[in-house]
């Protein structure tokens, strides 16, 4: 078997990376599609019968579109940014991007304020017709979201605003963070790099690159919580302008949820999770230390470290994904092969790992640090799992294939539990039986004590 590439193709995307002249002729083109919606939206009159449905149903093709192709645009800049900290050019692209989708937002502002002069009886028998049907929910969603929106101007100046404050200050943090390198053992590794060590079985290097981490994080300190506050800040002057009193009103819309089932949820964390004090109090036993330390909650309790190459990774997971589902395991197969996976283990990447959609081109690239641990093998097959779940959207309308977190990482998560269980079921002796499950109870430890964490310190934030 020819082995799987390590590094991801992105050329067949848009050829010459950063300084591709295809990806310059796609912005154009992008570009004057948006000016063309533009004039289309500023002429748009707010229907007022049912049967004057001519001007929307010109402006629905070329809004989705646009959508695709700044989607396309996106994620292709993302993929540069992480791949390479120290690519340049892919600063001025994503500068580019936020700028275009800054005029996108400001024109979708104005179409979405129309649709909200629409009487609500027009609306709708509008929405029931075709070429509406179909998108019917997200258009009604979108004019009802309006409805808590300032005026045009206003928002306008938001959006922006948002290029050179709310993204800038985003995408400098992402420079501060990939920028970032620790030394470990004579060896100079970045953020993702030395994150992998720790969950290693020696724990002086644990704590080595604990320290090593905490000191790079320290020493940038003062220029990360400027960015916190300026984040937060620009968040909370554009809540004071809308009036909105809830901190957690744009994340719940987005969402689609109520606070209420929010705090059920977190209720639940709250209630249960004291369930895996007895679980930590175990590892703590079977690494024989009285008491974990931060750097000890990723460490293996199995005397031999269970490793698997990339290879072996990948035929593993697609070996489990296909007694669930021929077709998801076919299309790992495809990713792993045409080298949509970004896995190699060097200096120079961004920490962390995400999947990215292309929709235009209806690819999907997956990015993460390998290094041969049970837990990158789960990362992988949940990265995965979100591939495959944009895959099965591909024909659905752009304005359809739009899900928010919660949904995608059901997806991931169930992907990854396929994965994680079958590990367990076909481990060879029970030391290894134990590293497998001691790692996916790592997992429920992240989501009912990590994440909670996170949340915790966002909301008092």
């Amino acid at each position: 078997m020819t082995p799987y590439p390590l590094t991801w193709d992105l050329d067949s995307i848009f050829e010459g990376g950063s300084q591709s002249e295809q990806l310059k002729k796609y912005v154009e083109n992008t570009e004057n599609h948006i000016s063309e919606l533009e004039t289309m939206v500023e002429s748009f009159s707010a229907p007022r019968h049912t049967d004057q449905i001519e001007e929307l149903s010109e402006i629905m093709p070329i809004l989705q579109t646009i959508i695709k192709e700044l989607s396309e645009f996106g994620a292709f800049v993302s993929c540069l940014s992480a791949q390479d900290v120290h690519d340049k050019k892919a600063g001025l692209w994503q500068s580019k991007q936020h700028e275009l989708g800054a005029r996108f937002d400001n024109t979708m502002t104005q179409f979405d304020q129309k649709l909200v002069q629409v009487d609500k009886d027009v609306w709708n028998s509008l929405i029931s017709q075709h070429p509406f049907k179909e998108l019917s929910f997200i258009l009604d969603e979108r004019r009802h979201l309006a409805m808590d929106k300032l005026d045009l101007r206003q928002e306008s100046i938001i959006n922006d605003l948002g290029v050179d404050g709310y993204h800038a200050w985003g995408q400098m943090y992402d420079t501060l963070v990939g920028k970032m390198s620790v030394e470990v053992e004579g060896e100079t590794l970045s953020v993702g790099q030395a994150s992998n060590r720790l969950s290693s079985s020696d724990r002086t290097i644990r704590k080595k690159v604990f320290d090593n981490l905490q000191k790079a994080w320290s020493d940038q300190e003062d220029l990360f919580s400027e960015t916190l506050n300026h984040l937060s800040g620009f968040r909370l002057q554009t809540y004071k302008h809308r009036n909105w009193k809830r901190v957690l009103k744009e994340p719940l819309d987005y969402n689609r949820m109520s606070e209420d089932t929010l705090n059920a949820m977190w209720d639940t964390i709250v209630e249960f999770k004291n369930q895996y004090v007895p679980y930590l109090e175990k590892k703590a036993q079977l690494l024989g230390i009285d008491k974990l330390s931060f750097y000890d909650v990723e460490a293996p309790v199995a005397k031999t470290e269970q490793m698997m190459s990339y290879q072996e990774g990948a035929e593993f997971i697609i070996k489990q994904f296909r007694q669930f589902s021929p077709k998801m395991a076919d299309f790992a197969e495809m990713a792993f092969e045409k080298g949509w996976i970004e896995a190699e283990d060097r200096p120079g990447k961004q920490p962390g790992g995400f999947c990215t959609s292309f929709p235009d081109s209806e690819q999907t690239r997956i990015f993460m640090t390998y290094s041969g641990t049970p837990s990158n093998v789960a990362t992988l097959a949940h990265e995965l799992g979100h591939a495959y779940h944009q895959h099965v959207m591909n024909e659905l309308p752009v304005l359809n294939q739009g899900y928010a977190m919660n949904v995608a990482e059901t997806a991931s998560t169930f992907a990854e539990m396929i994965v994680a269980d079958a590990a367990v079921k076909q481990a060879e002796n029970e030391e290894e039986k134990l590293a497998l499950l001691e790692d996916k109870v790592q997992r429920s430890v992240a989501f009912f004590m990590n994440i909670h964490a996170r949340f915790l310190f966002e909301t008092r934030f």
